[in-house]
């Protein structure tokens, strides 16, 4: 006999006088219709919280999610921006995409062993996170599950973990000391732009004394710490990538050495100290916003190898009126869509 619980007529009944709307075989909870509610309880024998279940209910304090529960769905909780605290049943196996974002309130979150996967954006913006553990059994760490955790002290990447996505710390403020276990395979571009600090054992991600984590593999730097002041990319290292420098506002000075030939998108963005930089003669490609917000930098050369540049690449940078008016080809081939020069997709949606 099967000892999955059978829906209380009773309980849903209640629920249902509460606001919550159920499908017909009360499996599955589609939505609540009062979006002022204070506290939720979930009846037995409800398998999932559907999509957009709880989306909006900003007065939300509290739920209770039975045990029998194995599917959190997209957006079931976004925006419940009271919610505090939330107990993940044993049982859940996935966490949907964006399904706790923007609980601004939320500093408490258990995420059992059972949870397999943690969708992108999970747990984007939720402020007031400081600790949450990541079960074993999670091997990816999807696009921007914790993006904007600010009060994010301490996490622990298990060793099972083989991705970390784009985005997935990013803006973790308060992070530090993050460390990148052996099996990592792959480390998705801006995966931990803010982020104090990462350490790494792993021979496929090198970091360095200055704390820049660098893939080996790809030749490709990702990651430098927002405090660094003053730093020589490593020779051999042929692409800087999506938001590697993004954000180090004590940055005054940068050597680019002549191996590197890509410049990528949010590469230098914000990097409101940065006074000069030298750009070498191979770089072919500079990226959609790369030194946007660049307040300090001023006079640079862009070498005539240089085959695409991004839109708004130099926008409100000290540089920004002296590079169109010295390379109106390239600003010229921008309007004329000669190069790429679109706003990029994020990686999800290739």
């Amino acid at each position: 006999m099967s000892d999955e619980k059978i829906p209380d007529p009773k309980a849903i009944r209640e629920a249902e006088e509460a606001g919550l709307v159920f499908s017909e075989d009360k499996k599955t909870l589609l939505e609540c219709r009062n979006k002022m509610i204070k506290e939720a309880v979930i009846p037995d024998g409800v398998t999932e919280i559907g999509e957009r279940a709880f989306w909006g209910c900003s007065a939300l304090t509290g739920v209770h999610i039975p045990d029998g529960v194995t599917e959190i769905g997209e957006s079931a909780f976004c925006g419940c921006s009271a919610l505090t605290s939330v107990n993940i049943p044993d049982g859940v196996t996935e966490i949907g995409k964006e399904a706790f974002a923007m609980c601004y309130n939320l500093t408490d979150i258990n995420i059992p062993d059972s949870v397999t996967e943690i969708g992108m954006w999970a747990f984007a913006g939720c402020t007031s996170l400081t600790d949450v553990k990541i079960p074993d059994s999670v091997t990816v760490i999807e696009n921007g599950a914790f993006y904007g955790c600010s009060a994010l002290t301490g996490i622990k990447i298990p060793d099972g973990v083989t991705v970390i996505e784009w985005r997935a710390f990013a803006g973790c403020t308060s992070l530090t000391g993050v460390h990148i276990p052996d099996g990592v395979t792959e480390i998705g571009d801006g995966a931990f732009t803010g982020v104090k600090s990462v350490k790494s054992d792993n021979a496929d991600f090198s970091v360095d004394d200055f704390g820049v984590l660098v893939d080996v593999k790809r030749k490709k730097l990702l990651y430098v710490p927002p405090s660094l002041s003053n730093y020589s990319i490593p020779d051999g290292v042929t692409e800087i990538g999506w938001c590697a420098f993004s954000g180090c506002s004590a940055l005054t000075r940068v050597i680019i050495p002549d191996s590197v030939t890509v410049i990528e998108r949010w590469a230098f963005e914000g990097c409101t100290s940065l006074t000069g930089i030298k750009i070498p003669d191979g770089v072919t490609e500079i990226g959609y916003k790369a030194f946007s917000g660049c307040s300090a930098l001023a006079d640079v050369k862009i070498p005539d190898g240089v085959t695409k540049i991004g839109a708004d690449a130099f926008a409100g940078a000290g540089c920004e009126e002296q590079v169109k008016r010295d390379y109106p080809r390239l600003f010229g081939a921008q309007r004329a869509g000669e190069f790429r020069a679109v706003a990029p997709a994020h990686p999800e949606d290739d």
